[in-house]
Parts: structure tokens; sequence; C-alpha cells
């Protein structure tokens, strides 16, 4: 095994490896699937997908599962939602976003700017009163699934957080990634990911920060593909921390970037088809059309009215069977995009037996070649 130490040292004196062998075959895949998709190669796509799918995908990796309506009116009109941590974790990303897309420089001051952006808000009291200028300065319990473990991570010691920040900037602005692949940029956002992670220099909000982080990097890069890899998170979000608990227990970021890459190209060919279908088809698609598609090409049960609720729900607070067919499954119906083929037994709701469903044929290549890691068996 041909493992690489980087300059990213751990609090028990040893570095951070990584494999780059153990990436050759998904990153060949990456390449060459990348390779005339040119649509989405360009800040058009980037705004499209972070406005606002990658806002409700990095909430949703933290486990907040507002519905992507309730997000687009928040951009809308903030001021119309009266829950004001529930505005201000949408609202705040929203304008997060907005600072990575019009400022290329990373660094400690704008980091210090962009963390005051997200964070706004959403901080107890007894945290802001134990903030230095630009850290923390007191240990941290990091939640596992939403409670602390038996013996709980306590993130770096606050005295080390400053140094070992700085070595994060040098890392992210090495310009040894000049004249490589999208694929190399995409590896190196994600170390950046784990590693601030790894710092936890905040008491909140370090998540979601390390996850915008990454796609600054991208964006500043102008690596704008790999944009969507919140979304490749939720949808294995069970291992997402066992992707990052390996990586602390063995040192090694083979099992987080590897994790990373695989879920990500999975994502990548949802767009692909989804792209396929928007070209195919006469009438616009609207975001909540983008989703449902999304939800649909996860789904690995029969594809019917009440298996796509369930896998709604996975998602979003709770809707009646009958708003999620009317909202979703009606919409891509009426365009042509969705086929009944038949009905089962069970009733979706009003007697109305349940419709078990298709894309289109017409409407996409199914059996592309590029398509390795979607089963489209059944859709």
């Amino acid at each position: 095994m041909a493992f690489e130490y980087l300059e990213l040292p751990l609090k028990n004196g040893k570095r951070l490896k990584i494999n780059y062998d153990k990436f050759y075959d998904i990153k060949d895949e990456l390449e060459m699937f990348l390779e005339d998709e040119t649509y989405m190669n360009n800040r058009k796509f980037a705004k499209k997908v972070m406005f606002s799918q990658e806002i409700k995908s990095n909430n949703t990796v933290e486990g907040i599962t507002d519905d992507l309506l309730l997000i687009e009116k928040v951009i809308g009109n903030a001021s119309s939602i009266k829950d004001e941590k529930q505005r201000k974790r949408i609202i705040n990303l929203y304008n997060g976003y907005k600072y990575i897309l019009t400022h290329r420089v990373i660094d400690e001051n704008h980091l210090k700017e962009l963390y005051s952006i997200l964070s706004d808000g959403l901080l107890e009291k007894c945290d802001l009163i134990r903030m230095g200028n630009l850290y923390r300065e007191d240990k941290v319990y990091i939640l596992k699934n939403g409670r602390l473990d038996v013996e709980p991570d306590q993130g770096l010691p606050y005295d080390l957080i400053s140094d070992y920040m700085n070595i994060y900037f040098d890392y992210v602005n090495d310009d040894n990634m000049i004249d490589k692949s999208e694929t190399d940029y995409f590896i190196k956002s994600q170390i950046m990911h784990f590693y601030f992670v790894y710092i936890h220099p905040y008491f909140d909000v370090n998540g979601r920060t390390s996850r915008t982080m990454a796609m600054w990097y991208l964006l500043k890069n102008d690596i704008y593909p790999y944009i969507i890899f919140n979304r490749a998170i939720t949808f294995e979000a069970s291992n997402y921390d066992k992707a990052i608990v390996d990586t602390k227990n063995f040192f090694d970021m083979t099992f987080f970037v590897k994790y990373m890459m695989v879920n990500v190209k999975r994502e990548l060919e949802k767009e692909l088809i989804m792209h396929q279908i928007r070209e195919s088809t006469p009438m616009k698609l609207e975001s909540i059309d983008y989703q449902s598609l999304i939800y649909i090409l996860s789904m690995k049960d029969e594809i019917n009215v009440l298996n796509f609720a369930t896998t709604y729900r996975r998602f979003n607070d709770f809707k009646p069977v009958r708003q999620i067919y009317n909202e979703m499954i009606g919409s891509l119906k009426d365009k042509g995009i969705l086929e009944v083929v038949r009905n089962s037994n069970k009733c979706m709701f009003d007697g109305k037996q349940n419709e078990v469903f298709r894309i289109n044929p017409a409407r996409y290549e199914k059996n592309n070649p590029k398509i390795k890691r979607l089963d489209l068996n059944n859709k």
C-alpha cells in the first residue's frame, strides 16, 4: 500500500495519511463521466444546485428536515417565517453561499466573516461568552447522531486550534494542485472537509462550516460539478459518521475520500439523467420537480406513491400522502415525465389505489454506459 503522509498533523503527533492508489478506478470513472458534460462545468450549474438544493442538503446532514418549498419561501421573504431558528439556519446558508460565490480569498479573516454569517443567531449565550476573537476558548463535546458517546470526542484542545488552523490554511492555499484534474481538486476539498471537522474550531456550526469551506475551495478553483457533494452525504448519512470515525481511528483519509467519491458519482449520474429529462421535456421543470426526481432516482424499492412518500418523509417534515402526490408526483405526470404502469391493491388516499409508476423511457437514455452506480431497472 503506497501511503502518502499529508502535512496535516493530529494531536497524537501522527500525520494524516492517504492511499491515492485506492482511488484509481473511481477517479477514472469520474473523469470519464465528466468528459463532454459541459452543462455541469459552469457557475450557472453551481448556482442552480446551491440555491436551494444544497442549502437543504447541507442542513439535512445535520438532521434538519426543512422542506424545499419552505427554504424557497425563506429565501424569497425571510420575514414570513416566524420561527427564528428555522429562518436563520436557512437564510444563513443562503447568505454564506452568496459570500463564497463572491470572495475568492480563503484565509483566517475571511473565514471569520463567513462563520459570523453561518452562525448568526444560532449560538447559545454560554458558547458566545467562551469564544475568542477567532475560535473557541474551551473544550467542546461532539455529538454523534444527536447524542454524546460513552466516551465523547472533545475536539482538538482549544490551545492548539490557532496553530492547527494556520496549518489548515497553508494546506488550502498550497498551489501544488495546479494543472491537476477536477477530481484532484475534489479530493483536496474533502481532505479540507475532514480536517476542519477534526479541528472543530467552534462550539457549534462546525459541520456546516466545514462543508461550506470545501464548497468554497471548489468555487475558487472553478470546479463546479462536485458542488453537489452535500447531497451525496444525505442519501448515505449512516456511513458519513462511520467514515469520519474510521479516519480518526486509523489516521487514514482513504476511508473518507473514497466514501465521498463513490457517493458523489451517484449524484452526478442523477444530474445527467435529469439533464436529459429537462432537454426532452417541453414544459419547464421547477425546483420541486428536480427534488422529486432526485428522490425517485434514489429509491431502491418499487417506485410507487406510498414508497415515494416514505422516501420523502426521511428527509422532510411530515406531509400527508395526498399533498405529496398533488405537489410532486402530479406535476411530473402532467409534464409527461412519469407514467403509471399499474395500480396496486393498497390505498394511497381517499380510496384511490396506489399507483406504480416509471420515468417515461422517451425522456432519458436508460442504457447510457456512464450510468454505473444507479440501478435503473425499476425506474
